[in-house]
């Protein structure tokens, strides 16, 4: 009887309502079984068309699953009709059990037999020819991979460039589940990674030009099929499987970006009360910025009318929300490409598009996100933006703002300019123990307004400062703290400029530069060697405050990942908030041994005809700091180096190695890349 009632609702049948039924029914007539097809939820869990129980069994139309603790609680109160009701979950058991044992044990037959055979499949590859194994309802065909590596050498990751070769281990299997899917022929899928490691050959003096030594996933779609019949339907049971292995990963290249013009108050192209068109014009919204360098960065890229190849789109921006009270700047972007048009079709729409904050890091943050995107395999083409807009409010209120990249509640009440005083606070301690001295930073600071005065797109392109004025003898240059113990330690040129700008970047596999009809050897593009971000605790502070050690860090980690010494770099650029900054991540990035910064600053050797040039353009300090956009531009400042695209500060000798170093909040998070020019 219960079998009947279980084969006369095979369409629409549910366990929970045949419980019910049951349950209903046996209090007063435990011989009579309804036929009723009333659905309810509370005790299984039917997995729709969308998802899919964990526990559920699989049958031809349904998948249930048992909510065992909801279970418990469905006992009748009736102490009478217990008997009957235990009676009724033992039968529900056994004819749970039964279907399990018709469908779901077959299927798993069939999914391991296929299993063995692509097993057998990739062993005996031999050759580079595709190979076709076929067995009853089972076929599939790929390209058979690299043996695999027998012999595994655990070596850290992090420093694996400098060892002769590096093998992975040779094989790892997963299954993961899908969702149910509802079709006329299909009616379940399940995933299967098959992952194999071949060796990498990596030597001691890395990769070279357009060699890649990481390692990426190259996916064969596999199918399996297996039969069922039921009273309603004939179909096939599609299994799914995804047959992967890891080859060298992916290199990253710089195809190619754009950087708008850096402006705030000392900007001749910024509006304010003083300019002739003030009440006439108004300075760009972030939204406008945003938009303008999405469009620039495609256009400069070759990529105008191309745009659908990008693949992925992540955004730098640290405090859009309270600037320009707008957040969620992932879509932004995308309705960037077509801002101010209408019944214009979008290419980027519905692409992945995300924003990513690490204060004054996000720009290099978004980089980061973009090109791990590209050595993951889930995109080919990638646009990186950094975008922000600070001239809106007034400098205190600014201020305010700004110091939520530090440990808010602890530092903000230090003095009404938190990020000034806090490197304030960093140069008295420097200064006492003799690290370096505030003439040095004075040269640091003349050393970025002489770079800036060439660079059209600065800030500060039209303000001149000498050494004499940077190291306080103009009047202008006032030492502007409230904070009476570090007052005598900051002084206005001492800072970076409060900006509003943006800047982009798109980058590109080996895979994406076929899309776009560009070899890994073309001489457009530059190399993104490594990349690598460090973060430190907020809540607490360094002992020594002559080291940047997040900064520091996460230079060591990209210099060892493209097996590169601080001495092969030809140009970097630092995050040089205040000029207190430039100096320590001198240190940090390794071209300065600790306590020898100011060595490398008064022999002039990162001045534009030094050794190292660093800071070209004017860096932080000239050029500008629109927070989210910073990370961006100091790796499109090194690209344009390498380039020869800097016009009247252009390195004479086109540097083959650079590197930068961008900095979040009071060295909390950092990000460091290495370039290699093509």
């Amino acid at each position: 009887m219960f079998l009947h009632a279980l084969l006369s609702n095979a369409r629409g049948f549910t366990f929970y309502s045949f419980l019910r039924d049951i349950h209903t029914h046996t209090t007063s007539s435990p011989f009579s079984l309804p036929r009723s097809r009333e659905r309810i939820s509370y005790l299984f869990t039917y997995a729709h068309d969308d998802h899919t129980s964990a526990h559920g069994c699989y049958c031809p139309s349904h998948s249930l699953s048992l909510n065992p603790a909801l279970l418990l609680c469905s006992f009748p109160r009736d102490v009478k009709s217990s008997c009957l009701s235990v009676l009724s979950l033992v039968v529900l058991f056994l004819c749970s059990l039964l279907i399990y044992c018709l469908v779901a044990i077959p299927c798993a037959l069939q999914l391991a037999r296929s299993l063995f055979l692509l097993f057998i499949q990739v062993f005996s590859a031999t050759s580079s020819s595709p190979c076709l194994c076929a067995c009853t309802n089972a076929s599939f065909s790929l390209p058979p991979p690299p043996l695999c590596a027998l012999k595994h050498t655990h070596t850290d990751p992090r420093t694996f460039p400098t060892v002769e070769t590096y093998k992975h281990p040779f094989l790892s299997l997963s299954l993961f589940p899908c969702s149910v899917l509802r079709a006329k022929n299909t009616n379940f899928v399940r995933n299967i990674r098959l992952s194999l490691h071949p060796t990498t050959q990596v030597s001691e003096k890395g990769t070279g030009k357009g060699k890649c030594a990481p390692t990426t996933l190259h996916t064969y779609d596999v199918y399996t099929a297996a039969t069922h019949t039921d009273q309603h339907q004939r179909g096939s049971t599609m299994f799914r499987s995804s047959v992967t292995h890891l080859q060298r990963a992916s290199c990253v290249f710089i195809v190619g970006g754009h950087i708008t013009p850096f402006v705030g108050k000392g900007s001749k192209l910024f509006i304010d009360k003083k300019h002739p068109d003030f009440g006439k014009k108004q300075n760009m919204t972030l939204e406008e910025i945003l938009a303008t360098t999405v469009q620039r960065t495609m256009e400069s890229t070759g990529l105008k009318g191309k745009e659908d190849v990008v693949d992925h789109v992540v955004v730098g921006n640290f405090l859009g929300a309270l600037f320009s009270n707008q957040g969620h700047l992932g879509p932004a972007a995308i309705g960037s490409l077509t801002y101010g048009q209408t019944g214009v079709k979008n290419p980027l729409m519905y692409k992945p598009a995300l924003r990513v904050e690490g204060a004054c890091a996000s720009g290099g943050l978004a980089v980061m996100t973009a090109a791990n995107a590209l050595k993951a395999g889930s995109a080919d083409i990638a646009l990186a933006v950094g975008v922000e807009v600070q001239t809106t409010a007034s400098a205190r209120v600014g201020g305010d703002y700004l110091a939520r990249a530090a440990d808010y509640r602890r530092q903000r009440k230090l003095d009404d300019f938190t990020f000034p005083c806090l490197f304030a606070k960093r140069m008295k301690y420097i200064v006492e123990h003799k690290h370096f001295t505030m003439e040095d930073t004075a040269r640091v600071a003349a050393k970025a307004y002489a770079n800036g005065n060439k660079n059209p797109l600065a800030h500060m392109h039209t303000r001149k400062m000498t050494f004499e004025e940077c190291n306080g003898e103009d009047p202008n240059n006032v030492k502007f703290l409230g904070n009476e113990t570090y007052k005598e330690y900051l002084r206005m040129s001492d800072c970076s400029q409060v900006s509003d700008g943006g800047a982009g970047v798109v980058l590109a596999n080996e895979e994406g530069l076929k899309k776009i009809g560009l070899s890994p050897n073309d001489s457009r593009l530059v190399e993104i060697k490594s990349i690598a971000c460090a973060s430190s605790s907020l809540y607490e502070d360094p002992e020594d405050a002559c080291c940047m050690f997040t900064s520091r860090q996460a230079a060591q980690k990209a210099l060892s990942m493209a097996n590169v010494k601080p001495s092969d770099l030809n140009v970097a650029e630092v995050h040089d908030c205040f000029t207190i900054a430039e100096l320590l991540m001198y240190e940090a990035l390794g071209i300065a041994e600790y306590g020898h910064a100011k060595d490398l600053i008064r022999n002039g050797d990162t001045t534009l005809e030094g050794r190292i040039p660093v800071n070209t353009g004017g860096g932080l300090l000239a050029f500008g700091h629109p927070v989210g956009a910073t990370g961006v531009k100091q790796i499109m400042e090194v690209y344009r180096q390498m380039k020869g695209q800097c016009e009247a500060y252009q390195m004479k000798k086109i540097p083959a190695l650079g590197a930068t170093l961008n900095m979040g909040g009071d060295d909390k998070t950092a990000v460091s890349t290495v370039l290699q020019n093509i």
